[in-house]
């Protein structure tokens, strides 16, 4: 009975957590997503069980958490891209404005 248990809330984080389909197999699920899930539900259920259930090694669990810590070292270049899409998009939207 525990065992449909986990595997509903695992599901329902799967669905309120990643907004991912309710079809989804876990299987298809990427690590990233699994460390959500199991972060998610960890209050309720020990690590061990979430891991198990997840099919998701102890490894790749901290693994994961620590490249979570870590700084990405592109924000920097993100930001200025995201900067020059911003600013191109605003000046077509002009000339298209502009053709009118």
């Amino acid at each position: 009975m525990q065992d449909l248990q986990i595997e509903i809330d695992i599901l329902k984080e799967t669905i309120n957590v990643l907004k991912k389909d309710p079809g989804i197999d876990q299987t298809a699920l990427k690590n990233r997503e699994k460390v959500v899930i199991v972060d998610a539900l960890k209050n309720k259920y020990s690590l061990p069980i979430l891991l198990k259930h997840l099919d998701f090694p102890k490894s790749s669990y901290y693994y994961q958490k620590a490249a979570f810590r870590q700084q990405d070292k592109y924000s920097s270049i993100r930001k200025r891209i995201s900067e020059l899409f911003n600013e191109n998009k605003s000046a077509m939207d002009i000339e298209e404005y502009m053709d009118c």
